[in-house]
């Protein structure tokens, strides 16, 4: 699970240290007339490297998975979710602080424990 965690710290410390390619990596939201979606087919150049992307941290959730951390649940959908969680925090802290007056470092570091519980095995 320490990789995986790791892998997670990896996004928020890049995301923090170049807020401006951050914005430009993850886009400025809303529709973009330079993509087309029509360009995201399966063997596009721009999915394939969106694809080799995300493939570490899937690596990183089937080891858990494997170690009995994470439950039996698809591997796409346990990384697809933890990502978006992950993403989602640090899009928010890269634009503006998060946690004013308290402990960012240790706030996110709980947050991402309850995306990893959230993906615990079912007792």
């Amino acid at each position: 699970m320490s990789d995986l965690l790791e892998l997670g710290r990896a996004y928020r410390r890049w995301a923090l240290k170049y807020p401006a390619l951050y914005v430009i990596m993850i886009g400025r939201g809303g529709k973009r007339p330079d993509i087309n979606p029509e360009d995201f087919t399966e063997d596009s150049p721009r999915m394939i490297a969106a694809k080799k992307a995300i493939e570490t941290l899937f690596r990183r959730v089937a080891d858990c998975a494997a170690n009995g951390i994470l439950g039996d649940y698809p591997i796409e959908e346990m990384g697809n979710s933890i990502w978006a969680g992950v993403h989602g925090w640090v899009s928010i802290e890269a634009a503006r602080p998060v946690m004013i007056g308290q402990d960012a470092d240790a706030a996110y570091e709980r947050y991402m424990q309850s995306l990893v519980r959230a993906w615990a095995p079912v007792t």
